[in-house]
């Protein structure tokens, strides 16, 4: 019983280095290297384990205490939210923050167009604990209050100028960003029903 209380101390303590010099995370806060989606979406210095917690036994002993294994619906969001955050930096004029932000969105969608039915039917998680999308009562209200929480964010990725070899197309100066929340973005095929009027 000892050792069960220890560990579940240890899952909860905030003892992990990340490559970006972070503050220190739980374990049950970051990824299993082995989990490749997440350094596209999230980016490689906040996701892993670092030093000599990042090494193979280490890792695999952090996955007792809840070192996630496969991205959760959850990494989705806070995919989001990266995206979100890097958008904001772009708006204060850091262009590399504004390519970061478009390279990775790209990779969310990607991402999300390769495993819609998976989310959908509740088959990607980061365990048991996981909510997922195609649970039922508490879960699905769950799901619901992550999809209102997707949609106020920036993570699409949009165009900020005519597509190429395409410039007779109205476009507004000075307008449009790299990424825009999913209400505000159209599919590629409407851009010439969506773009500026002709003055």
């Amino acid at each position: 019983k000892g050792v069960l209380l220890f560990a579940a101390a240890a899952a909860e303590a905030v003892f992990v280095p990340t490559a970006d010099g972070g503050p220190l995370r739980r374990p049950r806060d970051l990824y299993h290297p082995d989990v490749r989606d997440a350094v596209e979406l999230l980016g490689v210095g906040s996701c892993y384990p670092a030093g000599l917690l990042g090494l193979p036994a280490a890792c695999e002993a952090l996955v007792s205490l809840g070192l996630k294994t496969r991205l959760p619906v959850e990494g989705v969001l806070d995919a989001a939210k990266a995206i979100d955050a890097l958008a904001a930096l772009a708006d204060n004029g850091d262009a590399n923050a504004g390519s970061r932000a478009h390279a990775r969105a790209k990779a969310l969608v990607g991402y999300l167009d390769a495993r819609a039915g998976s989310l959908l039917r509740g088959g990607a998680g980061g365990g048991a604990s996981q909510p997922r999308l195609g649970t039922s009562g508490a879960m699905a209200a769950s799901a619901d209050a992550l999809l209102t929480a997707l949609a106020r964010l920036r993570w699409v990725p949009t165009l900020a100028a005519p597509p190429a070899g395409e410039g007779a197309l109205p476009w507004p100066r000075g307008t449009g960003g790299v990424v825009s929340p999913l209400q505000h973005a159209r599919p590629k095929h409407e851009r010439w029903l969506v773009s500026a009027p002709l003055p």
